[in-house]
């Protein structure tokens, strides 16, 4: 297994095809200012073309009216509009402003499913707060920690190639991440990260979706998530469940709201602050972005 570590730059932007100029210069002006965002103006010459994917930057936000998306969509294919998205990893914002966007509507559910749903759909016609919310959720999918790529080679049947945002790359094998008993039964050639990069996604044999938590796969190149998520295995359910305790009531939510959050069910989260149930690294992390909180920060909240 090798490791290899790259510094992630910032997030790059592309608004050459909004139609309305004053609305593509509110826009440059908001991403610059929330993720110093730099303007990339080559995405859709690049994007259909697997020879140029490498000349598209990692972390891309691609911001277009609907009409225009759906003409690119048409053009290029679905088959290698997907192939492009589970590549290159954009996370599209479409607006929809005029009549022609409107009429593109019907063709939303097959975007969103061959784009991975890395797309957030806006009905404003200007630079408002609603497009920067859209623009807001693009970013958090763009996190540096989140899956941006997995590969499967047959010449290396027992790993897979990782990569995540902030370029920590490597392979993994089936055992290290704990799935070796039934890898057998996965299409292999099906992994692709998962909504928003939080999980490997995998197709089984029968058709089933297989996931593997990202975070217990970083861990595997990330020696200190490994020594933190150790710490964590070694701290008592009881002092876990105080923690998770005081950041939900902190967050002022009952624990039928975190649980809805979490999507977890409430008797879950009352056996958790208990201290009677022992969490899952992938049941504390869904537990803590459901708090707007990292994992560390969860582990140490209220500690002195």
């Amino acid at each position: 297994m090798s490791k290899t570590a790259v510094v992630a730059g910032a997030i790059s932007f592309d608004v050459s095809e909004v139609g309305r100029e004053e609305v593509r210069v509110c826009l440059r002006t908001s991403v610059r200012a929330a993720a110093d965002g730099a303007e990339y103006e080559r995405f859709w010459e690049y994007f259909p073309v697997e020879a140029a994917w490498h000349r598209i930057p990692r972390r891309m936000v691609v911001v277009a009216d609907l009409a225009r998306i759906v003409d690119h969509y048409r053009g290029i294919g679905n088959g290698r509009w997907l192939a492009s998205v589970r590549r290159v990893r954009p996370y599209f914002v479409a607006l929809v402003r005029t009549k022609r966007d409107e009429r593109c509507a019907w063709l939303i559910d097959d975007l969103m499913r061959h784009s991975d749903h890395r797309i957030s759909v806006c009905g404003s016609t200007n630079c408002d707060e609603e497009v920067r919310e859209c623009l807001s959720a693009a970013l958090a999918a763009l996190d540096p920690e989140a899956l941006v790529e997995v590969r499967y080679s047959p010449a290396r049947e027992d790993e897979l190639w990782v990569e995540f945002g902030d370029g920590l790359s490597g392979y993994v094998d089936w055992a290290a991440i704990g799935v070796r008993d039934v890898a057998g039964s996965f299409v292999r050639e099906s992994a692709t990260p998962g909504i928003r990069g939080k999980a490997i996604e995998l197709t089984m044999k029968d058709g089933q979706l297989f996931e593997i938590d990202s975070l217990s796969v970083r861990s595997i190149l990330d020696r200190d998530l490994a020594r933190e998520i150790s710490l964590q295995a070694g701290a008592s359910d009881e002092a876990v469940g105080r923690r998770v305790r005081a950041a939900r009531k902190y967050a002022g939510l009952t624990q039928v709201e975190l649980g809805e959050r979490a999507d977890l069910d409430q008797a879950v989260i009352s056996r958790l602050e208990n201290g009677t149930h022992q969490p899952r690294v992938d049941t504390l992390e869904r537990v803590a972005a459901a708090l707007d909180m990292s994992l560390a920060d969860l582990l140490a909240f209220g500690r002195l």
